[in-house]
């Protein structure tokens, strides 16, 4: 009983301090918490989207019967919700996100009586007087017997508590049984608030031709809500999501998304399913609200891989600058997603971190890349940053213009790479060709890439350098 009640009297509720979530009114409706969960699942989207399926125990009665369903996510989007059991058929269902707060139960209780507090100074004697709560727009205002006062917060009590508020928000359900007696009902809706990211630790040997990569999965719980040892499915890649659809609409691509997720795995070996990939965690998982958990995704060692060195910006053919650089070389690294290689399995996206291992001494942070969901059979290639000892510079050879209506012209650059390092290197200098670009000479042979990216690959001696030559005719 709340300190400030008398029996055989009103229901005086004090505003100010702190209301316990005991102290909602018992709605008339059977309740069902937490404790009468018999399992659940949750499945956790790259895009603060979760889709959670909740089964509970109850008892019904033969007829409708009112439910008030605790424990789900404030971030519940109350169109996706589906209710069902065998036997079971729902009538009306309600997310109630009407919330016991200080604002919440005055807003409710205007033109209601109220009690007006007052403390003698003196005594610490505490006084009750009867009123009316006129208005909460800017303060509580009162009327008190002829009086109108405008008070402070803790000189307000409530004479009664509103029945549509609750400590927490709550799903609200009518629903017909066929008999009478125990059932499970499930619940089944989108929240926002979840997500989840791929993270990789890569160590590169002492060669620099393999990498051990060990995948983590970073969970991030946002919903204001828990998940006690849930089955735990991740699911890599995009879905579409667009504002409210029709409830029937809604159920439907709810009812497609929990099939695509649901086929259980023994272990985290991803699945294809409509498209993507969904990952089944071994073991249940706690998820508490606002908590960040990493778990194992998948090791692999010995994976084959060849670190580069690229000119990204040397090749200008579409502007006449005298003279670009010195720059340095871009690090990368090299891998194709493939078994013969090591690896050979659906990657989602995430952030790989490459650790340099030594001869002698702990290892060294060697850079970190962003990958996007990468296929088996795909090539990634990790840019780890630049590299001190490789630079190069380029600068305009000729420049000539052919038409000046159409744009017409011819350019060629002369490039320097210098290689300060101890042994020789191979560079990729690359270029992005202009439209219309058509080459007239060049001093090594370019690879053609794609219809306008070409690449030449350049070897520099240890503490040497080596030079590219080229000239183009672009009619755009």
């Amino acid at each position: 009983m709340h300190p400030i009640l008398k029996s055989g009297s009103a229901l005086p509720i004090l505003l100010a301090g702190c209301l316990s979530a005991t102290t909602a009114l018992a709605a008339e409706s059977a309740t069902l918490t937490a404790a009468d969960r018999k399992d659940l699942a949750v499945t956790v989207y790259n895009q603060n989207l979760g889709l959670v399926r909740d089964r509970r125990a109850a008892s019904f009665d033969e007829g409708a019967n009112s439910l008030t369903l605790e424990g789900v996510s404030p971030q519940l989007r109350p169109e996706s919700l589906i209710l069902r059991g065998d036997g079971l058929q729902v009538l009306e269902q309600t997310f109630s996100f009407d919330l016991l707060t200080q604002q919440a139960l005055l807003a409710a209780s205007v033109g209601k009586t109220v009690f007006w507090r007052q403390v003698d100074p003196a005594s610490g004697k505490e006084s009750l007087t009867e009123a009316t709560l006129l208005s909460n727009a800017q303060g509580p205002v009162l009327q008190v017997g002829d009086r109108i006062r405008a008070v402070s917060l803790e000189q307000v009590v409530l004479a009664e508590l509103p029945g549509n508020l609750r400590a927490a928000p709550a799903l609200l359900a009518v629903v017909q049984s066929d008999a009478a007696g125990a059932k499970d009902l499930e619940i089944q809706y989108l929240t926002s608030g979840l997500s989840w990211q791929a993270d990789y630790v890569a160590e590169l040997n002492t060669a620099e031709d393999r990498l051990d990569i060990t995948a983590l999965v970073t969970l991030t719980n946002g919903s204001d809500a828990d998940y006690p040892a849930a089955e735990m499915r991740l699911v890599a890649g995009q879905v579409n999501q667009t504002g409210p659809r029709p409830v029937a609409q809604q159920r439907g691509e709810m009812l497609a998304m929990a099939e695509a997720a649901a086929a259980p795995a023994p272990n985290l070996a991803a699945q294809s399913v409509s498209d993507r990939y969904v990952y089944n965690l071994p073991a249940p998982v706690t998820l508490l609200r606002q908590e960040a958990k990493q778990v194992p995704l998948f090791a692999a060692a010995g994976v084959e891989v060849k670190r580069s060195y690229r000119f990204d910006s040397l090749i200008q053919a579409n502007r006449a600058l005298e003279e670009i650089g010195p720059l340095n070389a871009d690090i990368y690294l090299a891998l194709k997603n493939g078994k013969d290689e090591g690896l050979g399995r659906p990657l989602p996206a995430g952030t790989v971190r490459v650790y340099q291992l030594q001869s002698e001494g702990a290892p060294i942070f060697a850079g970190e890349a962003a990958i996007k969901h990468t296929a088996e059979d795909e090539t990634l290639d990790l840019a780890l940053g630049q590299a001190f000892d490789i630079t190069g510079t380029a600068k305009l050879s000729n420049y000539r213009r052919i038409s000046n209506s159409t744009g017409a012209y011819e350019m060629g650059q002369s490039m320097t790479v210098k290689n300060a390092k101890d042994q020789d290197v191979e560079v990729e200098v690359v270029g992005h060709m202009p439209r219309g670009w058509r080459m007239l000479d060049e001093s090594q042979k370019h690879e053609e890439t794609s219809a306008n990216r070409l690449v030449w690959t350049l070897k520099v001696p240890a503490k040497g350098e080596a030079k590219l030559n080229y000239s183009v005719q672009v009619n755009p």
